[in-house]
């Protein structure tokens, strides 16, 4: 009869607004984690563009402070060489102070 029609018509389009709801859904859920995945490999990009960043401002820093070891070492040897030099000087001025002293 017409009402059993109308109430099979009505569960079977209740059955397929069901099955499209579910299908949205897991369509919507797929494309939400598809833009999440991308957000993600953005932003790790980004912590690695940092991280290189600042992997490339350290080796500057060792490049400098390396630099810097090398030039304290340069100057070290100087005042090694400075502090003989005037360790001689001493002993020639000695020396010729004792020859004036035998002099006189």
């Amino acid at each position: 009869d017409f009402q059993t029609q109308l109430q099979s018509q009505a569960t079977q389009g209740q059955t397929a607004l069901q099955e499209t709801m579910e299908a949205l859904r897991e369509e919507v859920l797929c494309e939400a984690e598809k833009q999440a995945g991308a957000a993600h490999t953005k932003m790790a990009s980004e912590v690695a563009e940092r991280l290189s960043r600042f992997a490339e401002a350290i080796t500057g820093i060792e490049s400098r402070a390396e630099q810097a070891a090398a030039a304290a070492e340069a100057v070290r040897d100087q005042l090694d060489s400075n502090t003989s030099l005037v360790k001689e000087c001493q002993t020639e001025v000695r020396a010729a102070q004792v020859a004036t002293t035998a002099r006189a």
